[in-house]
């Protein structure tokens, strides 16, 4: 709805998408994605259009990695240790 909402949560799949939007602004992010490279997770059919191609460009790279139960919960909110980990895995990547 073309609202910010800062204070609401947000999903993982927006997450990956505003991280690969701007590795790729601060041309950090060359790769390009495959929806296909999303085909191990059971749960692939949940992110929305916008995400997946972004969503799979932060998997290739191994920024993301998806949980141990071959899903990746695209709708689950994004946690504060999950961001944690996602901002250390860019801060290192590339290096």
């Amino acid at each position: 709805n073309n609202l910010y909402n800062p204070n609401e949560a947000i999903s993982r799949q927006d997450v990956m998408t505003i991280c690969s939007r701007g590795m790729e602004i601060a041309e950090t992010l060359d790769t390009t994605g495959s929806e296909a490279r999303l085909n191990s997770f059971l749960d692939k059919d949940l992110f929305a259009d916008y995400a997946a191609l972004h969503a799979s460009k932060m998997v290739i790279e191994g920024i993301v990695k998806g949980n141990p139960d071959q899903t990746i919960n695209p709708l689950g909110n994004t946690t504060r240790a999950e961001a944690a980990v996602i901002m250390s895995r860019i801060s290192e990547w590339n290096k």
